[in-house]
């Protein structure tokens, strides 16, 4: 069938991995602080986050589009991993 771009019936399994990584960015203000010019400092900072926000979606709506299906305990995506010629 079509694949579809969003489906609404699996956003809450992405939205706690998802709400994670974005609070990882919210030590900007460690990395603002060198800054000399600090009243450009909600600029750098707005453009930052705006990055990664649209980094972080490009790299969910690629994985959509890449994986059928994705366990959502990231170690059982390679439970029937076997290796490549020996194996591990």
């Amino acid at each position: 069938g079509p694949r579809l771009l969003f489906r609404w019936d699996k956003f809450g399994k992405a939205f706690g991995p998802c709400f994670l990584a974005l609070n990882c960015h919210f030590n900007l203000p460690d990395v603002m602080q060198p800054l000399r010019d600090k009243s450009r400092a909600s600029i750098i900072g707005t453009t930052a986050m705006a990055f990664v926000v649209v980094l972080y979606l490009l790299l969910a709506i690629l994985g959509g589009f890449a994986f059928e299906q994705v366990n959502p305990l990231v170690t059982l995506n390679w439970s029937t991993y076997t290796g490549c010629g020996n194996g591990w």
